[in-house]
């Protein structure tokens, strides 16, 4: 009985999801990230755009 509870509460779980994204954006901006600096927090140091190496 267990098996069939657990198969139908499955089944349940997976019949309600759905892909349809109603408050989404209804545009997408198109841009690019670049690198500036990056700080480690735990040692409070920082290496600046010509430092980083990639």
């Amino acid at each position: 009985m267990k098996k069939y509870l657990f198969t139908f509460l499955s089944f349940l779980v997976l019949t309600s999801c759905t892909q349809d994204n109603e408050h989404g954006p209804d545009f997408l901006v198109d841009s690019s990230w670049e690198k500036t600096e990056v700080v480690t927090p735990h040692l409070g140091t920082s290496l600046s755009e010509d430092q980083i190496g990639y």
